[in-house]
């Protein structure tokens, strides 16, 4: 009699968002966490955390960008709709393809006709440094 196999289960692979340091009223670095897992052709996904001034609202979305060792920043541009994973945390991953290495990312969030953009009015926006692991606002 032939024995029957299974395929062997598989691994379901769950991202914790990234610990924000703390949570303010106004547009801060400290309302925004993100991590990088990474593949080894720069591949990969940046898990982010939002707890801003827009986490009231019904909706948040981020606009995010890269910045690629050698390239612009504000490269490969896309809207992300974040998930409600607490009252006022956000939570959401972008996808980046294969490449150079990811060396920053560049974000702003929307809610609305709201944004926040760290503060800086009208072109400011959240930047976060893969090796310093460090957001800073531009």
């Amino acid at each position: 009699m032939a024995s029957k196999r299974t395929p062997a289960a598989q691994k379901k692979i769950v991202l914790a968002a990234p610990a924000v340091p703390s949570r303010a009223a106004t547009p801060s670095p400290g309302n925004v966490a993100l991590e990088l897992k990474a593949a080894a052709d720069g591949s990969g996904e940046v898990v982010l955390a939002y707890e801003g001034p827009l986490a009231a609202h019904g909706e948040v979305l981020a606009r995010a960008g890269t910045s690629r060792r050698g390239a612009a920043p504000w490269s490969e541009i896309q809207d992300v709709r974040l998930s409600r994973e607490a009252p006022g945390r956000w939570v959401g991953a972008l996808r980046v393809g294969a490449g150079a290495p990811v060396e920053a990312v560049q974000l702003a969030f929307h809610a609305d006709a709201d944004w926040d953009n760290g503060g800086r009015a009208p072109l400011g926006y959240y930047e976060w440094s893969v090796r310093e692991r460090q957001v800073v606002v531009r």
